[in-house]
């Protein structure tokens, strides 16, 4: 099924997804609205939704260029959520 609303849908709801299992694993209070947006912890947010936009690109598209392109785009961010982040913390504590 190609629909335009898919590609606004599949990331938006992998952003939901990843939040509310942060909120059940962590056993955070989400009775505020920061607490959506807040950052952080695992399972990272920005990972979720470039995932869901290179899934929709995929069996909309299939192997394309565009896919190649996202496929890049979510490597670099997966990247920043396993590795820069873990570096952050570690400099942070030593200081």
């Amino acid at each position: 099924m190609k629909s335009s609303f898919a590609y606004v849908l599949a990331p938006v709801l992998g952003y939901f997804v990843a939040q509310i299992t942060k909120d059940v694993l962590g056993r955070r209070d989400i009775t505020s609205w920061k607490e959506w947006f807040r950052s952080g912890s695992m399972p990272s947010s920005h990972t979720a939704i470039v995932i869901a936009l290179l899934a929709v690109i995929f069996f909309n598209e299939g192997v394309t260029p565009l896919f190649a392109v996202t496929g890049t785009f979510a490597a670099l961010i997966i990247h920043d959520a396993l590795v820069v982040r873990r570096s952050v913390g570690e400099q942070g504590i030593a200081l």
